[in-house]
């Protein structure tokens, strides 16, 4: 969405009004405007594809008709539900239930489909636990993607490794665990879970150089002049604190709730990779709250606002050198 209001931006495209809106219409977008979109939209598909390796590469080159046949398969094994859309789009669903297939057969729950997983869950005729149902394997190679000239590529990071969890914290079973690291390491976020018995602590920790990154499409996509977008870069730490609270700490929370049945009062702490006064790799905190799950089964999470974290946590507490930041940016 940000992507698609940036674009909208610098196509000379207005913003769509709401309907009761009393402004004068807003002017028709110039004629160069198709292919000012077509020429962005392209280029960074172009910028997005190269960033990827290993699984991710095979996956993008594959046809729609391939993607397509590997959901249906998924459905057909029981871990999409029936009620599920084929549409060879892999979102969350999806990749939930990609990573549900691995899990089962004993692979890294990446999320992804490279050509040879694509080729084993396609022969699969296991259904998932809890189903009955069977049918005969499709045709592996109906979902390959075709072949593409190869090219040196940095090796595909290590997946993230879960910790030990007692067994009375999980949910139902150890596997949520790498699920949700898993899930979270795909954006460029850290989770770790430490808990004896009660309260738990999940701590996320991310790079300032992905903070950074969110922190300027969020400018840019939200700045509908020059003076605006100054004033965004001059509130960059309250920028990115509120994308850091609504991109990864309400998901996080949801899932966990979810997932881990025993889990009542837990501490959630948030914060960045950096270095102390010494030099050395350490963690700084951003900011911290406390949920209960009394508090949890209130929340409407279909029209929750991420943000509003703060605002219902038992207790939220930022970090005194960045509640100074945001103190200074004029932020509260």
């Amino acid at each position: 969405m940000n992507f698609g209001l940036a674009v909208r931006s610098n196509c000379g495209i207005a913003l769509a009004q709401s309907p009761n809106s009393s402004a004068p219409p807003p002017p028709d977008a110039p004629a160069s405007a198709a292919s000012c979109v077509a020429q962005a939209y392209e280029q960074q598909r172009s910028a997005w594809d190269a960033r990827l390796t290993g699984d991710a590469t095979e996956e993008v080159a594959r046809s729609l008709d391939g993607q397509a046949a590997l959901q249906k398969q998924l459905q057909l094994l029981g871990y999409l539900p029936a009620s599920a859309t084929i549409d060879a789009v892999f979102g969350t669903g999806t990749r939930a239930a990609i990573m549900a297939w691995q899990i089962a057969r004993g692979k890294v729950p990446t999320g992804l489909l490279g050509n040879d997983d694509a080729v084993a869950l396609m022969a699969d005729t296991n259904p998932s636990p809890g189903t009955t149902q069977n049918q005969p394997p499709a045709a592996p190679q109906a979902i390959l993607a075709p072949a593409q000239p190869s090219q040196p590529s940095a090796p595909p990071p290590k997946p993230a490794t879960a910790p030990g969890i007692p067994a009375e914290q999980t949910g139902s079973g150890p596997d949520d665990w790498k699920v949700l690291v898993a899930q979270a390491s795909a954006q460029g976020v850290t989770v770790s879970y430490d808990s004896t018995k009660q309260p738990c602590i999940v701590a996320l920790s991310m790079a300032p150089d992905t903070i950074k990154a969110l922190t300027n499409q969020f400018i840019a996509a939200a700045a509908a002049d020059q003076n605006q977008q100054a004033s965004w870069h001059d509130h960059n730490t309250t920028v990115g604190m509120m994308l850091f609270q609504a991109e990864f700490s309400a998901p996080v929370v949801k899932r966990f709730y979810e997932d881990f049945s025993a889990a009542d009062q837990c501490h959630f702490e948030m914060a960045t990779s950096g270095y102390d006064d010494f030099g050395q790799p350490s963690l700084k905190d951003l900011y911290s709250f406390d949920l209960n799950r009394a508090i949890f089964s209130r929340i409407n999470w279909e029209h929750f606002i991420p943000t509003n974290i703060t605002r219902v946590s038992l207790k939220f507490a930022v970090d005194p050198d960045v509640q100074a930041k945001i103190t200074k940016e004029g932020g509260h």
